[in-house]
């Protein structure tokens, strides 16, 4: 309980309160959008953001805003430029050294990503995704 104290007493240095965290947007009997109480604004766009509840979302979805996501199987689904972009190029090419003692971490990690279980792949993916430092898009 102490620790969401804490949250909430940081989460109002930035002038959120909790008890916004449930609010939504209201419409009028028009159907026209209401103002929010907060709103993410980013370069010339500003988003409503109603609730507290609603910000982490509202956040993620900013960052993903022109991007697009890819997934291939494999090397052999990608075409060539897309494969040396990603892969073969010399300048982006990336090795790194494993030790003995990383190795067997690496094997683990290795088996998880490139082995048969695609429910602990997929599990993998989804605990550390927002940990990624470095991704070829």
């Amino acid at each position: 309980m102490k620790d969401l104290e804490k949250l909430f007493v940081q989460l109002a240095q930035y002038g959120l309160q909790m008890s916004d965290y449930f609010l939504t947007q209201e419409e009028s009997v028009s159907g026209e959008k209401m103002m929010t109480r907060y709103a993410l604004v980013n370069e010339d766009k500003t988003t409503p953001v109603a609730g507290v509840g609603q910000l982490l979302n509202a956040i993620l979805n900013l960052g993903k805003h022109g991007m697009e996501v890819k997934r291939f199987k494999g090397l052999g689904e990608m075409n060539s430029g897309e494969l040396w972009e990603t892969t073969l190029d010399p300048s982006k090419r990336m090795l790194l050294r494993v030790t003995l003692e990383e190795a067997g971490e690496a094997e683990r990690l290795f088996t998880v990503l490139m082995g048969e279980d695609v429910e602990r792949r997929r599990q993998f993916i989804e605990d550390h995704a927002l940990e990624v430092k470095n991704l070829d898009v």
